[in-house]
């Protein structure tokens, strides 16, 4: 069973690569999701999302809240994920703790985060049908992406970073670099198209969703011009 006790220590973890272009020691996210005091929006109250299904905010035992998504998904809706994105036009950080149950649909294709337009356009994590290859795609004409050939063990929590620095992009699962590859791509480019923004759900019908998952502590990080924003 999930349990939230070691997740602030991963996250501290994860802004050692956010550190890696950022000449500073307090990094902002530019939006972040903790979910503290049960809340289904963002930590500044901007954006209030909505839950579907039987997806819901809950207390872990040591106090602290997380997503979960039973059989359901969380819509951060299309308004964050257009403001958020129309600022990721350089280099970036995208973090996010999970814990999968041991019911789940991780024989499929499933999606942790998605920021979409349609199929056509989008950035997210991704769950290979298998649970032997999580990476981050983004597409835009072309599609690119980093592979960690890596699968996760369920009932235990891990933290998935994935940080773009000018063309390079790199993916650590639980502070381990797992691959990089090259990715010119923007997240800007196509940011005001964006029509979805979900925890849980992938832009393609046919995926499953990423059922009974915990998710807490979703942040997303801007860098432009060697200084944080």
């Amino acid at each position: 069973m999930c349990v939230l006790n070691h997740v602030k220590s991963i996250f501290l973890g994860s802004l050692l690569f956010v550190s890696m272009f950022v000449a500073a020691q307090d990094v902002v996210p530019v939006i972040s999701y903790t979910f503290e005091g049960q809340k289904a929006a963002d930590d500044n109250n901007t954006y209030p999302g909505n839950l579907y299904g039987n997806a819901t905010i809950v207390q872990m035992s040591d106090g602290n809240y997380a997503l979960h998504t039973g059989a359901g998904y969380m819509d951060l809706t299309a308004a964050m994920g257009q403001a958020i994105s129309t600022g990721l036009s350089g280099s970036y950080s995208i973090t996010v703790d999970l814990c999968v149950g041991t019911t789940n649909s991780l024989s499929s294709f499933a999606w942790l985060y998605a920021f979409a337009n349609g199929t056509s356009q989008y950035l997210g994590l991704i769950n290979g049908a298998g649970n032997t290859n999580w990476y981050y795609e983004i597409k835009n004409s072309s599609t690119l992406s980093t592979k960690s050939n890596t699968g996760l063990t369920t009932n235990v929590w891990h933290n998935i970073t994935v940080v773009q620095n000018g063309s390079v992009n790199t993916l650590y699962i639980d502070g381990v670099l797992k691959s990089s590859s090259t990715m010119v791509l923007k997240p800007s480019t196509f940011a005001s198209l964006i029509t979805s923004c979900y925890l849980g759900r992938s832009p393609f019908t046919g995926d499953a969703m990423m059922t009974n998952t915990f998710i807490d502590n979703f942040k997303i990080f801007n860098v432009q011009s060697g200084s944080k924003t």
